[in-house]
């Protein structure tokens, strides 16, 4: 193993690697994209972080760079009641939401348009 490699399981077995993180803003900090480097297993998006799609997109490609890997990369969900990131992304119903009106057609056609695919 050399030494690369060794800087590399040394990353991925690290603290850091077992967290992921938020921030304030709409781009990272030198020091959130160090541990990004250093083996941060992701970052945690917020609605604080949304501007708009485009600064999105540039947000989670610098976030990507940063890590030089891999890298998860979630958006806070209040248990399906609260939407971190507005139009024009989707926001679905809460599972206890569609509990309460009790038709199981409209569950599964929840369901259906969540996954975008067939429901199992």
């Amino acid at each position: 193993m050399n030494s690369q490699s060794q800087a590399k399981t040394s990353a991925r077995d690290s603290v850091l690697a077992r967290f992921m993180l938020g921030f304030e803003g709409d781009s990272l900090s030198r020091e959130l994209s160090d541990y990004l480097a250093l083996g941060l297993a992701g970052i945690v998006l917020y609605a604080r972080n949304f501007r708009s799609v485009q600064r999105l997109r540039e947000l989670t490609a610098e976030i990507r760079r940063a890590a030089g890997r891999p890298v998860l990369i979630g958006i806070d969900q209040e248990g399906g009641t609260r939407f971190s990131l507005r139009e024009p992304f989707t926001s679905w119903p809460s599972a206890a939401h569609l509990g309460r009106i009790g038709d199981p057609a409209l569950t599964e056609q929840a369901e259906f348009c969540a996954h975008a695919g067939p429901p199992h």
